[in-house]
């Protein structure tokens, strides 16, 4: 893994940097810790990838475990580290320092590694970042998309130099994943019960695993075939959050900002069935005019946005009131890859846009209203209203699904679809009563919910009323009994 390198560095500089926050160690200073080395030999003989599918198992010496921890009772600093596997790619790293009962610095670093296969095989090899070569093409000479009947025996004679071509092309690769996964973390306490909170995450994923390339229209009329995809991922997210915790209410806030960068936006894959017509084509011809690369967009780099703001407060009569409030927005404005890679070909290849241009937000407001009025009298009254709004624009796009055209190169405008931005809102709320009664330690409860939601583009709206009645009793030791009434009315 490329990155594996990198994180190994980024440990060492961890674990010799995160002792320097504390303070210039006195003979009062407690200071306890283990470390534990260890080596390993192992025999897979069937070089079986579930073996190591979430383990890095290698033949050498490494570290299983350590702990370091340093405590001055009376400047109140602190520094604790744990560690297990540190120097594998499945490793597990804490470390936090600071003043106890004032703050705190912690560090948490964890490795997973995910192992496809230890078999695979494939004719191709990367050229630029997100791009696939092959040695060669295969030498058919039947070539024809749209196949029948009669053609099934110089399909069959086609199949035969394919499996001839693999035989001297196919060689081993990789097919797997290494998630490195961050966290680092300030949390103060003030005086009157205030918190406040930073916390900083990053989550790197890189490898190749398993994947797809399709160039043709539809099946038949298609050249499918399994390849290595590029894996390189990056999500950082920052948090900011505080609390405050009073005598009769608590209250919480918290900002999040999380930003997805792929940084391999296009796929591309030679097409190993067809050379070019001429040089500087980008196709060839058979039946139809078939590209000789495949492309398609990989996961698109995004944002996204979300602010929770939480209430607390105990009322009178023995009552209390809670409410959450959650906005959020995610927006993605990559760049749409065109119909085709067979671009000298396609007519009418512009897009209606040249960006996604996307852009949802959210919301979602909880209510909640517990009230006891007399002994043994529990009433609550619910809200529930979650929405979301799309406001990705429509556009009208031709139905291309590969790189194939005809050879006059038209695209029927009758094969046409309009994106939908689909939106929703629902509204729940409700009522229960539940009393407590003397006779076999039992209890019923009446309740009450409407469920109403309203959807964009998809089924109908629905409302539903739903009514409940549910019994409760104890009467012996070892038994109990529950009884519930249900309907539904929509």
């Amino acid at each position: 893994m490329k990155a594996h390198m990198k994180t190994q560095i980024a440990i060492s500089v961890a674990l010799l940097s995160l002792p320097a926050l504390l303070p210039a160690q006195s003979s009062s200073t407690q200071v306890s810790g283990s470390i534990g080395v260890g080596a390993r030999a192992t025999d897979n003989d069937t070089n079986s990838s579930k073996f190591t599918e979430y383990r890095d198992i290698r033949d050498q010496a490494f570290v299983p475990g350590l702990t370091f921890g340093a405590f001055n009772p009376g400047s109140r600093w602190f520094f604790d580290l744990s560690g297990a596997n540190v120097t594998l790619d499945h490793r597990l790293l804490q470390a936090r320092a600071g003043k106890a009962g004032s703050f705190a610095v912690s560090l948490d670093w964890t490795g997973v590694p995910h192992n496809f296969s230890n078999k695979a095989r494939t004719p191709y090899t990367f050229g630029s970042p997100g791009s696939l070569e092959a040695p060669s093409n295969v030498p058919i000479t039947f070539r024809r998309l749209a196949t029948s009947a009669p053609d099934t025996a110089s399909v069959l004679a086609q199949d035969d130099l394919i499996a001839a071509w693999q035989k001297g092309v196919l060689r081993p690769t990789t097919l797997a994943t290494q998630t490195d996964a961050a966290r680092l973390a300030f949390e103060y306490k003030g005086h009157d019960h205030l918190r406040l909170g930073v916390t900083y995450d990053r989550r790197v994923k890189d490898g190749q695993r398993a994947s797809f390339g399709p160039i043709g229209d539809r099946p038949p009329r298609s050249l499918n075939i399994q390849l290595t995809e590029p894996v390189d991922y990056a999500t950082q997210d920052l948090t900011l959050s505080t609390e405050w915790v009073g005598a009769s209410y608590q209250a919480q806030f918290s900002y999040t900002y999380s930003d997805f960068s792929n940084a391999i936006d296009t796929f591309t894959w030679e097409n190993v069935y067809a050379t070019p017509d001429s040089p500087g084509a980008s196709f060839q011809t058979w039946d139809r005019s078939v590209s000789t690369y495949g492309r398609r967009a990989l996961s698109p780099d995004n944002q996204y946005h979300n602010a929770t703001a939480s209430f607390a407060v105990n009322l009178p009569a023995d009552s209390q009131l809670s409410a959450t409030l959650a906005l959020g927005r995610l927006q993605q404005d990559a760049a749409l890859v065109p119909y085709s890679f067979n671009s000298d070909r396609l007519v009418n290849q512009t897009l209606p846009r040249a960006t996604a241009n996307a852009e949802i937000t959210t919301r979602n407001l909880m209510v909640d209203y517990v009230v006891s009025p007399v002994s043994r009298l529990r009433l609550r009254a619910y809200l529930r209203s979650n929405g979301l709004d799309n406001d990705t624009p429509q556009s009208q796009w031709q139905y291309v699904t590969s790189d194939t055209s005809n050879l006059n190169g038209t695209v029927s405008y009758k094969n046409k679809r309009v994106n939908l931005a689909y939106a929703q809102d629902r509204l729940n709320t409700g009522a229960e009563a539940t009393i407590r009664l003397r006779p076999w330690n039992s209890g019923l409860a009446l309740g009450f919910e409407r469920d109403s939601v309203d959807r964009e583009y998809r089924e109908a709206d629905t409302d539903e009323n739903r009514f409940t009645a549910t019994f409760r009793a104890r009467p012996a030791q070892k038994l109990s009994v529950r009884a519930r009434f249900l309907t539904s009315v929509r």
